[in-house]
């Protein structure tokens, strides 16, 4: 039977502004994606899990794709900006800067995580188009960690040895194994995870002269 506007599932989105809505769709899509991969997921799962009707996702999206790519490119430009704020450059200290970029990201996009796992599955995708996609955006976000790991290692902050690419990749390959840990479900707070964490990277960055 085809679903209208007039459904129960259709009528609170319905309601939204188009940013809104375009954004509901997108954290469904990115919630289902790095759950049950691309290629599993069906055009009317992610209406389902939206809450709205099979013909007004076609009001913002052609087909799956198009929005799978819409995701990557939404997602890297609106890091990209973020990154670029005052809050974030005028933190001179490197680790600080990334526990903030961590802890605010989170809270603009709340499927971060979910997305990095996305990220990482469709950078193997047999579909040529969505690798290249997927790695443009996981390099440009890696990019933010390499520049700052380079410009405090140019600074003397850092051991001249370090390698930027390969630290940078390890921190966040580190960031996405302990949000996953925490969306488990444990007795660690939030707050006292990040502390830790932010203690762990700083030992790895800054040891301890012998």
């Amino acid at each position: 039977m085809k679903q209208t506007e007039s459904t129960p599932h259709a009528k609170t989105p319905a309601l939204e502004p188009e940013p809104q809505r375009r954004r509901h769709i997108e954290e469904a899509a990115i919630r289902l994606f790095s759950k049950n991969g691309y290629g599993s997921v069906k055009i009317g799962d992610i209406t389902e899990a939206a809450g709205i009707a099979k013909g007004t996702f076609y009001l913002y999206f052609a087909n799956k794709k198009e929005l799978l790519n819409y995701c990557f490119t939404h997602m890297q430009e609106s890091i990209l900006a973020y990154d670029k704020s005052d809050s974030v450059q005028k933190e001179a200290d490197i680790v600080m800067r990334m526990k903030k970029r961590w802890l605010d990201v989170r809270v603009l996009h709340p499927r971060f995580e979910d997305f990095t796992l996305l990220l990482q599955v469709a950078s193997n995708s047999e579909d040529a188009e969505i690798q290249e996609k997927a790695l443009e955006c996981y390099t440009s976000i890696v990019g933010m960690i390499i520049a700052d790991i380079a410009q405090t290692r140019e600074r003397g902050l850092l051991p001249s040895h370090l390698q930027p690419e390969l630290a940078a990749y390890a921190l966040v390959g580190t960031f996405q194994s302990v949000a996953f840990w925490l969306g488990q479900g444990n007795n660690f707070s939030t707050k006292d995870t990040i502390c830790s964490v932010e203690k762990f990277i700083r030992g790895v960055l800054f040891p301890p002269k012998p």
